[in-house]
């Protein structure tokens, strides 16, 4: 598995983790780790996955 891959896994799952506990309970202190901390997980992972995907592309010479 390519390396940016297995990185963008890690924040995503991360992100998903400190997003669990606002979908239980939703508190100030949730909502707060969820906006602040979760969303900009799941964005760096969105980033390193679409990252990974051009780098595999041009490699195979598609783009």
């Amino acid at each position: 598995m390519n390396k940016l891959i297995g990185w963008a896994l890690a924040a995503n799952a991360l992100g998903f983790l400190l997003a669990i506990p606002c979908l239980v309970a939703t508190t100030p202190i949730t909502m707060v780790v969820f906006f602040l901390v979760s969303l900009p997980l799941f964005g760096i992972g969105l980033l390193l996955y679409l990252a990974a995907v051009v780098l595999d592309l041009r490699s195979h010479k598609v783009l």
